[in-house]
C-alpha cells in the first residue's frame, strides 16, 4: 500500500486491484444471519477456505444480511461451492443475479 500525502495532514491510500485471470469469474452472494461483529469474519474464512477463492468486497445491505462479491476459478469452483461454504460455517447463502 502506498500512501501519498495530501495538503492538511490528510494522506490518499492507494491499494492494487488485481485484474481477473482468463480462468476468473466474480459472483455476488448474499448471506443471512449475521448478528454478530465476527459473523463476517466467519464468512469470508470459509468461503476463502475453497481453494481457487478470494473475496473482493463485502457490505451489509440489511440489519442481518450481507452481499460479498467474490473472485473464483471457474474451472474448478462453482457459485454452488460457494453457497455450499457459507452455509457450511452456518450462513445461509443465495446467488445474486
Amino acid at each position: 500500500m502506498k500512501r501519498i500525502p495530501l495538503a492538511g495532514g490528510l494522506a490518499l491510500v492507494a491499494t492494487a486491484v488485481t485484474p481477473l485471470r482468463a480462468d476468473e469469474r466474480t459472483a455476488r452472494i448474499e448471506v443471512g444471519n449475521i448478528y454478530g461483529a465476527s459473523c463476517p469474519y466467519i464468512v469470508r474464512s470459509g468461503l476463502e477456505r475453497v481453494p481457487g477463492v478470494a473475496v473482493d468486497k463485502m457490505a451489509y445491505v440489511g440489519d442481518t444480511t450481507i452481499e460479498v462479491v467474490v473472485r473464483y476459478e471457474d474451472e474448478t469452483v462453482s457459485v454452488e461451492d460457494l453457497v455450499a461454504a457459507t452455509d457450511g460455517v452456518g450462513f445461509p447463502a443465495r446467488p445474486v443475479r
